[in-house]
């Protein structure tokens, strides 16, 4: 206590942050990341937060990052929550089962990460509905990636919750993971006075030349003033001090100084306990006993426990500091170190994951044995779902394997799980290797489609769209259909994201037309991807039986691969209405099963179509939750896709400022990932941002972007979907006969698709730039069209055809599709377009009554969500289960939405939200 007061004397910035978020406000939670170099002094502030949880009542669960650890399946979770699970019968019966199989305690199959959070965070919250909670976790640098992961889900959603976590990151060689929108709070180093009264306090009697160089050298880092003192007894009778290490060198090499005067028996206990966090304190005996050939009791550690390098207890020797561990790793020699790791694989013999793994450290590679039993491990690992400790397993099995094949085999399944984490890092590494070793003609094909899965935005090289449809022949040709199909819907993938030269289009189908002639070839996974194939090739050629399947596919599925799958092609050919159906099925069962990466991919194409068709609140509601889970799982594209999405509402809902800055982010990210589809929605998004705005000139600039061949930005598709928008913004600024030329050119396009989307801009387009009175009937027509499902594009054309009317001085017959018009945008939400269509009314001579607030535009987006859940019926647990968040979540939302909407019950919600489709 004495050398931790002056520490925390300085650090006022960083204990009035820890003061604030264990204060306690309305049964809230939070959480906040401590951020140092080595020794800077988050220990100190650690104790200071347990202390100030004792004296609040405050239960404390708290778990320490260990570098031997590292890569076993939520070994950090299990030491987290070991005090609790006798609790977790409170949880239901799945969230109960998929948490204990996440710690080993049970066989659920293979539980997503996500359900694995969402049943953590329902735990704590039922741990902390009597006694508020704190966690504190230090050393997230050496947790195990699931663990860190989960953990990072979990603080993101502690807000409403009387869960505290107070995490501690040390900066250095292990970089802890960046827990995205978590507050974090760099910890400094202490000022020249209070590292002075530290080191004073601790060595009073330093010559005033060591002082000084100890000063310098520990720069304000807390722990070396008070173990560097240590190190540098003598150095008051040289001449010169010499030249020191870096300073967390150093700070081992403190502690390594008192290592050699410890006995042999010492020693070897300690290094045992050093290469084995998870060892008992009669596993580390019973391992140096194995060493030394001899009985050694706890007395052995009496020495270094006086030596202040740890302390003892019945379960276990715990070192005084992270470093102490490390120092004493490599002050012992590498044969001592694999004798020891051997004595520990006997040990836990019992425990195959530990075993295995000191096993593989006292081995030298290759070892059948070993790659096996590493092998084992990550299938555990995968049936635990710490899917990461799972690719460390087979990368290390790899290194073990006798043949290089095996290994290339090894080494491809851990990379394929790699990919399904987003790991695009760790991809990159893996296939590397994997190319260095001895790959199969399938492992080659496999390599391909992994290096192809980390260009997800595609691009416009025709070579690597020729080599994936080479690659996929070869496959079909020995038999590899599944492979096959893979291959050529990445290459149809490319090209379609890329708007990539026709001639492969062609290609791309005709290996997509022999795939489908093939026997398994013809099942629901299979028949999606086929249809994705050629939205993706053909999107114009193509879209009429692409419809057809699709509706014939509705009827005899249920998997959510294929429904979501199904989806992206009607998105991709532009029927955004029939693919809504796909995609709700598709996110009920995604959000069941936990798979959040593919749930914010559908949900932003869901946002996109339900936008495009004038559902601006559900459009809303989709788009934010996209954005948030696409950030949490790391997939850009699809959070700036949801991000263009809520730009448009907001540019609707009459809020420019909100719209712009929303795209703009989305730009930033598209330039980043120098996607051209990406390009593309941006310039759609801003054209319609600026259209609502009023800025006609600028979005045709936008619009017509989109067609030009040599902009980054073209997007034949995205050029076909904004016609009718370009139209218009050209009929305000003087540019019709531009545009002309430009619909001239698309019309064959859209004459040879059924796909509503294209089909209605098209009409749009014509009715708005029809010369003289041709644009009677071309307006008529166009609405006289199919327009169930899209309220939107029937009021902007009424709204068009109220203009054109009435600057042709036929008043009276403008004042009813005005009036239809500006009724529709109220009832959507589409202020921007509202105001607009009462501009023109007034203009008739005839007075509008203002627009009256909805509902919906009181609240926010996830306010919004969780009101139209409730209007439902749903209860705030079947709420939150769906939005991956607490019930005490939910019911704080609540809280807010009540006043906003005035009511003051549950029930009183429908008559603001009626069930509609």
């Amino acid at each position: 206590m004495a050398t931790r007061i002056p520490s925390l004397v300085g650090r006022q910035a960083e204990t009035e942050a820890i003061e604030a978020l264990l204060r306690p406000a309305d049964g809230r939670g939070g959480a906040l990341v401590l951020r140092g170099d080595v020794g800077i002094g988050k220990t100190a502030l650690l104790a200071l937060a347990r202390e100030r949880a004792a004296e609040q009542g405050r239960r404390v669960l708290a778990l320490a990052g260990v570098q031997a650890e590292s890569h076993l399946p939520f070994a950090g979770l299990h030491q987290l929550l070991r005090p609790v699970l006798q609790e977790t019968g409170r949880l239901t019966q799945a969230r109960r089962e998929t948490l204990l199989a996440a710690v080993g305690l049970h066989d659920a199959g293979r539980p997503e990460p996500f359900r694995i959070a969402l049943a953590v965070l329902d735990l704590l919250t039922e741990c902390a509905s009597g006694r508020p909670l704190l966690l504190l976790v230090d050393d997230v640098q050496w947790l195990d990636r699931s663990t860190s992961d989960l953990l990072a889900f979990v603080a993101r959603r502690l807000s409403s919750d009387p869960v505290v976590l107070l995490a501690a990151a040390t900066r250095g060689e292990t970089q802890a993971p960046v827990w995205e929108g978590v507050e974090e709070l760099p910890v400094s180093r202490l000022d020249a006075d209070h590292a002075a009264r530290l080191l004073d306090a601790g060595a009073p009697a330093l010559a005033p030349f060591v002082r000084a160089r100890l000063l310098e050298e520990a720069d304000g880092n807390p722990l070396a003033l008070v173990e560097l003192p240590l190190a540098a007894e003598g150095l008051e009778s040289v001449a010169v001090i010499p030249r020191w290490l870096p300073l967390t060198a150093n700070l081992q090499r403190a502690f390594e100084t008192r290592i050699p005067g410890l006995p042999d028996a010492t020693r070897t206990l300690l290094l045992a306990a050093a290469l084995d966090a998870e060892a008992a304190t009669g596993d580390v005996l019973s391992a140096a006993g194995a060493v030394t050939g001899g009985p050694v009791t706890v007395d052995g550690l009496v020495p270094a426990v006086e030596a202040g390098l740890v302390r003892v207890d019945r379960d276990a020797v715990r070192f005084r500091h992270p470093l102490v561990r490390s120092a004493i790793h490599q002050a012992a020699s590498v044969t001592q170190r694999t004798a020891v790791h051997a004595a520990l694989a006997a040990v836990h013999s019992g425990r195959p994951d530990s075993g295995i793994w000191h096993l593989a450290a006292s081995t030298v590679p290759p070892d059948k044995a070993v790659a096996e039993g590493l092998q084992r491990c990550g299938e555990r690992a995968l049936r635990r779902g710490a899917v990461v400790a799972a690719v460390h397993a087979f990368e290390q099995a790899a290194a073990f394997a006798p043949d290089g094949r095996r290994q290339a085999d090894l080494m491809l399944r851990s990379a394929e799980l790699a990919v399904g984490l987003g790991r695009r890092d760790l991809v990159r590494r893996l296939v590397r290797t994997t190319e260095r070793l001895e790959p199969t003609a399938k492992d080659t094909a496999r390599l391909l489609w992994i290096s192809e899965s980390l260009t997800v935005c595609g691009g416009r090289e025709p070579v690597a769209v020729r080599t994936l449809l080479r690659a996929a022949e070869r496959m079909r040709a020995d038999g590899e259909t599944a492979l096959s199909v893979r291959l050529t819907g990445a290459a149809a993938a490319h090209l379609y994201r890329g708007n990539g030269e026709s001639a492969l289009h062609a290609e791309v189908l005709r290996t997509a037309d022999r795939l489908a002639a093939e026997p398994d070839g013809r099942c629901d996974t299979t028949g999606a991807a086929m249809l994705l194939i050629a939205a993706h090739a053909a999107p114009v050629e193509r879209a009429a039986s692409v419809l057809e399947a699709a509706r014939a596919l509705a009827h005899r599925t249920d998997d959510a691969a294929a429904l979501h799958t199904t989806a992206r092609a009607l998105w991709c050919v532009g029927a955004p209405e029939r693919a809504d159906p796909f995609l709700t099925a598709a996110v009920e069962r995604l959000r069941h099963q936990g798979r959040l990466a593919p749930l914010a991919e559908a949900l932003a194409l869901r946002a996109s179509g339900r936008a495009a068709t004038g559902r601006c609140d559900p459009a809303r509601v989709d788009a934010d939750e996209a954005r948030r889970l696409a950030r949490e799982t790391g997939q850009p594209e699809w959070e700036a896709t949801a991000l263009t999405v809520l730009g448009c509402v907001a540019a609707l809902r009459d809020d420019a400022a909100t719209a712009h800055r929303l795209i703009g982010h989305a730009r930033a990210i598209a330039v980043r990932q120098n996607s051209p589809l990406l390009h593309a929605t941006v310039r759609m998004a801003r054209g319609t941002a600026l259209s609502c705005s009023g800025d006609h000139a600028e979005a045709y600039a936008q619009l017509r972007w989109l067609t030009d061949p040599a902009d980054p930005g073209h997007h034949m598709m995205t050029a076909l979907w904004t016609v009718g928008d370009l139209a218009e913004a050209a009929a305000h600024c003087g540019e019709k006969d531009d545009a002309r030329a430009v619909l001239e050119r698309l019309a064959p396009l859209a004459r040879r698709t059924p796909a509503a989307r294209v089909r209605l801009a098209a009409r749009h387009a014509r009715a708005v730039l029809a010369r003289g009175d041709e644009g009677e009937a071309a307006f008529l027509s166009a609405l006289d069209a199919d327009l169930t499902g899209w309220s939107l594009e029937r009021a902007r054309l009424r709204l068009a055809y109220g203009e054109w009317l009435r600057r042709r001085r036929r008043v009276l017959e403008s004042r009813a599709p005005l009036r239809a018009a500006r009724d529709t945008f109220d009832d959507l939400g589409a202020a921007a377009w509202s105001r607009r269509a009462r501009q023109e009314l007034e203009a008739t001579g005839e007075t509008t009554r203002q627009r009256s607030p909805r509902a919906a535009d009181r609240l926010t987006p996830q306010e919004l969500q969780i009101a139209m859940l409730a209007a439902e019926g749903l209860s705030n647990k079947e709420i939150g289960a769906r939005l991956y968040v607490s019930h005490r979540t939910v019911s704080t939302h609540l809280s807010r939405i009540f006043p906003k909407l005035g009511v003051t019950s549950r029930s009183q919600l429908a008559r603001h939200f009626p069930p509609g489709p």
